[in-house]
Formats: C-alpha cells, structure tokens, sequence
C-alpha cells in the first residue's frame, strides 16, 4: 500500500511541472508575440510617417530669368504644366542695354537664377564665379559636339559654364529680283559686294539699309574690320596685350573704308531706324540690301510659321568681306546666345531642370520655329523648322567661317565702337574716333 501511494504521488508531481511548464511557455510565447506586435506597429507608423513625408509636394519657388532673347509663352507654359511648382519670371532687355544691365545687377550682387551670357563678358565672368559650374550634368549630352567645343575654347578655366542656344551667321538679304533686273551677281568679295552698291546706286536704288538707331545692327555691318581680321587675324586679339592699337594705320583705314563705302551707300534715314523698321524698309524695296544674322528668319514667317509672300525674290548671300580672289570666310558661331546659371542662386536643381528642358530636342525644336535661332541641338531638322532658311544653313554649316572679333573683345570697347560707328555716319573723323575707341581698350586692358 505505502508503495503504491508512493508512486501515485511521484506521478502526480511530474504531471504538475509539466502543465506548470507549458504554462510558462505559453506566457513567454504571448510575450513574445505582444512585443512583436509592438514591434509591426511601432514600424508601420514610421513608415506610414516616411510615406506622408514623400508624397507632399514640393514647395513652390520662382525662377528669375533674365535675357535678350524671349521665351514664347507656349514653351514656358509647357515647362510649368511639367512642374507645377516652379513660376517662370522672365525679364527681357536690348541686347544692346543687357550688358550695362548685367553689370550693374554683378556690381549689386542683384543677379537673376538664370541668365544670358555674351560672349564679351563672359570670359571674366566665369573668372569672377558669376557661373554655375555645369560639368557633368546629362543635359550637356544633347548638344552638337561643335558647338561644345567652340564653347570650350571660349572659356578661360576649366569647366562647362553655359549652354548655347543660338548658332549664327551673319549675311546679306539681298532684293534678288533688284539684282536680277541690273545684272549684278552674287558678290564673291568685298571689292564685287561695292561694285554691287554702285550699280544698285547708278539706277537710282538705294544699296543698303541698316536699323542704326540700335547700335548692335551696326556691328553686323562692319566690312571693312572684318576683311583687316581675315587679313591679319592676330590683330584684334593682340589689342588686349597693348601689342596693336585700335589707332595703328590699318584699322583707322577700315573705319574710313566702312564710312565712304557701307555708310556713304546707306538709306538717309538710317539713324532714325530700329531694327525691325530697317527690315520694313527693305520689305518695301526702298533698300537692296540689308545686312543681319540668321536670326532675322523670323521675319520672313508669318504669325502660323509660313513662309511670307514677298513682291520680290530674297536671298541670304554669304558674307563678302574677303580680298578679290580668296575664299569667303563667313562671321559665324556655333554657341551664339548662351543661357547660364547664377552660381549664388538658392534654387540650382530648379534651374538645371529648365536648361534640361531646353535640350530635349522637341522643346529645342519649339524654341527654333518659334524665334528662328539655329540652336544646337542634335536631331533638329533646321530646314523643316525654319522655312527658306536653306541658304542661311548652309552658310552657318557649309562655309569657312571666323568668329567675329567683336564678339570677344571688352563689352565696354564694343559700346564705343557702336557709338563711334554711328559719328561716322554723321562724318565724324575717322582718326579721332579711333582714338576714342583706343582710350576704351586702354580701361579695358587696366582691368585685366
């Protein structure tokens, strides 16, 4: 009996620590999973929390544009619609004035997010870090390798500082019919583009017409200085070192050329014009002539991008300012008009965002038809976005070209050029405008 009661005791205990056992385990177990439990929704809040965070919208900012060059309404709107949260404000200046403007914002520390870059200031510009370094950035991969590389040349340190929007090459619109009518060919050279204007003058024809009121026009017309650089193409260059001088013999030379053969053959009311009325007077046939870039396709396109139809046949001639018997060199650029980014600005990744857009090749091919730059994009079929700009191609393309010396002096020398070109006109002496000329490349020379 006491045997028995023994091991119906032993039995018992073992059973006890067994279920005792199970229900520890069962404890840690509920434990466990409530701190897992813990653990999921303490994680899913953090997430949902991360979530909330990405998905709110970014803040909204204005971008500060400020150029010579508009931008069609269409093409800023597209860019908004693509992101809301960015307002275009552009502001449009003369290029004549835009320089003066720049500096003085430079002077004020007052500069634009985005901005056009010339080619005469630029190269100080980049040294004072006005620009936004672009090195690396995708967007440069669309461009023409040429252009790229032009715009390399120009830039004194390393680095890729703006982008270009605008290849040029400047010609003469010529009234093909006027030349038709008195037999004048097609001028192959400074000496054939004169005989042309005396011709033209004979039978009672104005030669040329120019929008003088708006110095910069001028500087598309300076003949005589563009056959000195084909001749001697160190000289300009060499002005900055002090090595020549804008009084030395053959430039005062060029300048009473360009007074006795352009400006002794140009409309009487030349000072009196602007720009787009100097191309009003050619479309009346009261001028032969008119002297402009490439850009000036704009003009013969209606409001819908047709071709106009004119009383007459025009013709863009390549630029004659070559000696009888050598090629033709056209002044030409494949950067032109560039777009930078200020290197203060407080919005960078805003305003990389519409450079991109603008070297997407079908926002690219907009900014063509709509303002009839030649902007060097690849993949652009420039003969279809521009109509009757096949001979303007294929001077831009085609021909020999130099880049015009005066798009690389100092932006204070160009303006005294400008003006000095416009005494001329008034019979101003030539030797004393070169003196006056010289005394700004002096400034500009003490600033280097």
């Amino acid at each position: 009996m006491v045997r028995n009661s023994l091991w119906k005791l032993l039995i018992l205990c073992f059973t006890f620590m067994l279920i005792v056992s199970a229900c520890s385990s069962n404890n840690s177990n509920s434990g466990s999973n409530a701190n897992s439990s813990s653990d999921s929704n303490s994680n899913s809040a953090v997430n949902s929390e991360a979530n909330n965070t990405e998905q709110e919208p970014p803040k909204p900012i204005t971008l500060h544009v400020m150029h010579w060059k508009h931008l069609s309404k269409s093409l800023i709107d597209k860019f908004q619609d693509a992101y809301p949260h960015i307002t275009i404000q552009m502001e449009v200046f003369p290029v004549d004035q835009f320089q003066q403007v720049i500096k003085t914002r430079v002077a004020a520390g007052e500069l634009p997010d985005i901005l056009g870059a010339q080619e005469n200031d630029f190269p100080q510009y980049v040294k004072e870090g006005i620009y936004l370094d672009l090195t690396g950035e995708p967007f440069l991969d669309n461009y023409a390798e040429n252009s790229m590389a032009q715009m390399k040349e120009l830039t004194p340190i390393d680095g890729i500082f703006t982008v270009p929007t605008d290849a040029f090459a400047i010609g003469v619109w010529a009234n093909r019919t006027l030349f038709d009518k008195y037999g004048i060919p097609v001028p192959g050279s400074y000496d054939e583009l004169f005989e042309a204007a005396a011709k033209l003058k004979e039978n009672g024809v104005t030669p040329f017409v120019a929008g003088a009121q708006d110095g910069w026009t001028l500087e598309q017309t300076m003949f005589s200085m563009f056959q000195l650089q084909i001749q001697n193409p160190e000289f300009y260059e060499k002005l900055k070192t002090g090595e020549t001088k804008f009084t030395d013999t053959v430039f005062v030379d060029a300048l009473r050329k360009w007074q006795t053969d352009f400006a002794g053959n140009l409309h009487k009311d030349a000072l009196g014009l602007s720009y787009q009325q100097s191309f009003e007077v050619f479309a009346r046939q009261e001028a032969a002539m008119w002297v402009m870039g490439s850009w000036a396709t704009n003009f013969l396109q209606t409001s819908d991008k047709q071709l106009k139809d004119f009383d007459f046949d025009i013709e863009f001639m390549p630029y004659p300012a070559n000696p009888k018997g050598t090629p033709i060199q056209v002044p030409a650029s494949l950067s032109g008009a560039m777009w930078a980014i200020s290197a203060d600005t407080d919005h960078k990744e805003e305003a990389k965002l519409l450079l991109d857009f603008f070297s997407q090749p079908e926002n690219a091919v907009s900014y063509v038809e709509e303002g009839g730059s030649i902007m060097p994009v690849k993949g652009i079929d420039y003969a279809k976005a521009i109509p009757g700009a096949e001979k303007v191609l294929d001077a831009i393309f085609n021909y020999p070209g130099m880049y015009p010396f005066n798009a690389r002096l100092d932006g204070g020398v160009v303006a005294q050029l400008i003006t000095s070109m416009q005494n001329l006109i008034l019979n101003k002496d030539p030797a004393e405008e070169a003196k006056v000329i010289q005394e700004a490349q002096d400034i500009a020379n003490a600033k280097q």
